[in-house]
């Protein structure tokens, strides 16, 4: 009998916990969608990524990353503005050189590929 009302107790708090985090996540969202960064226009705010991440070459698609992680706005922003994958330097695999060609979607795209020392190629 005790084992039973304890696996009551038990899902009980798991159920709660959950509605708990749930509630807390929705609590975050409201919070974030209220801060005054996300007042500002989708245009100026992009334009403020863009130089974010202007002349960052290898880390660009990292701090990308990053700013996508704030919030679902910026996340849909991002993948919404084609210019800022336009520009991609890359030392080793053209991984970064494909993701920049499918995401820049019809922008221009710049890419920097570099691999090794000039006096690597006469070997």
């Amino acid at each position: 009998m005790a084992y039973e009302n304890l696996a009551v107790v038990e899902r009980t708090l798991s159920d709660l916990n959950l509605r708990l985090n749930g509630l807390v996540s929705k609590y975050q969202s409201l919070r974030n969608q209220a801060a005054l960064i996300h007042q500002l226009p989708n245009e100026l705010l992009a334009k403020i990524f863009f130089f974010t991440v202007q002349g960052l070459d290898a880390k660009h698609f990292s701090q990308l990353h990053n700013l996508a992680q704030v919030s679902s706005k910026w996340l849909r922003l991002i993948k919404a503005t084609p210019s800022l994958f336009g520009y991609v330097t890359t030392d080793g695999t053209l991984e970064a050189a494909f993701r920049a060609l499918r995401l820049s979607k019809d922008a221009p795209l710049d890419i920097k590929y570099s691999k090794g020392e000039l006096s690597d190629l006469a070997q």
